[in-house]
């Protein structure tokens, strides 16, 4: 599970009113080669086809699950891998 701490994010868990919001930005800075260590260990096709369709679900204790997909920065860095790895699409 990835930790979520930082000035710009809601801590966790929260409590959220009705009709409240939070929200949560999970940071891929937390080791040097975070691009590589994703990209091999949780995507087997880094293609453009199969990138389009990468979503992160959040499973909420009220039995709800919000799908979010990748901002483009975590698209292209994953691109940037790619482009150095000759046996990956």
């Amino acid at each position: 599970m990835q930790t979520l701490s930082g000035p710009h994010t809601a801590q966790y868990p929260v409590q959220l009113p009705y009709g409240k919001g939070a929200d949560f930005m999970v940071s891929f800075l937390v080791t040097p080669n975070w691009s590589r260590d994703f990209a091999t260990g949780f995507i087997k096709d880094l293609s453009d086809r199969h990138l389009k369709t990468l979503v992160a679900q959040v499973h909420t204790s009220v039995g709800q699950t919000i799908e979010v997909h990748p901002d483009k920065t975590i698209l292209d860095e994953l691109k940037k891998y790619r482009a150095f790895q000759p046996h990956i699409p």
